[in-house]
């Protein structure tokens, strides 16, 4: 979200310092920690609550076609408009990126949350039904099972009316 803001880069620049020929590991975070700071009141300022700007631009938009119901967009409604969809898109953005932090935080160590999501994605990965050749339906693990066998066998299986000499020669 902040990588699609004009002043992000220059702000980045200006603010990150780790010292003129610095090599050493404690000035490299000390610098981090900084820029971290300086990252979290930068958002504060610029973007604010993202809900509450939503929220403003909403209501400014609704006053805004109520004055203008019969005549159509105007070039104000259109800024509005313009405005409410970039910050949809950096709302949107905030959110695929909390949930992303969230499944590596909570995801990658072997904890209940992390059971459940792969049981809920094994669930939906689970083959219930078969349709044979012949058009019958299977769905007992039996049968499943057989059909697939039978399938992959007859798959790798050699047939008898292959030439593979014909092959190498490129006929």
């Amino acid at each position: 979200m902040w990588q699609r803001h004009d002043n992000y880069l220059r702000f980045v620049e200006r603010t990150w310092d780790p010292g003129p020929g610095t090599s050493d590991l404690s000035s490299v975070a000390s610098s981090l920690a900084a820029l971290r700071s300086s990252l979290s009141s930068w958002d504060k300022e610029v973007f604010g609550s993202v809900k509450e700007k939503i929220k403003s631009i909403r209501e400014k938009l609704e006053e805004e076609r109520s004055d203008t119901l019969y005549r159509g967009p105007t070039v104000r409604e259109k800024n509005l408009m313009a405005e409410l969809s970039e910050v949809l898109m950096r709302e949107e953005m905030t959110e695929r990126q909390r949930s992303r932090v969230e499944w590596l935080r909570e995801g990658d160590r072997n904890t209940g949350y992390f059971q459940a999501k792969a049981k809920a994605r094994a669930r939906t990965n689970r083959i219930r039904t078969l349709r044979s050749e012949d058009g019958k339906v299977y769905t007992t693990q039996k049968d499943l099972q057989r059909l697939a066998s039978n399938f992959y066998q007859q798959l790798f299986t050699a047939q008898a009316d292959l030439q593979p000499e014909k092959a190498r020669k490129g006929v």
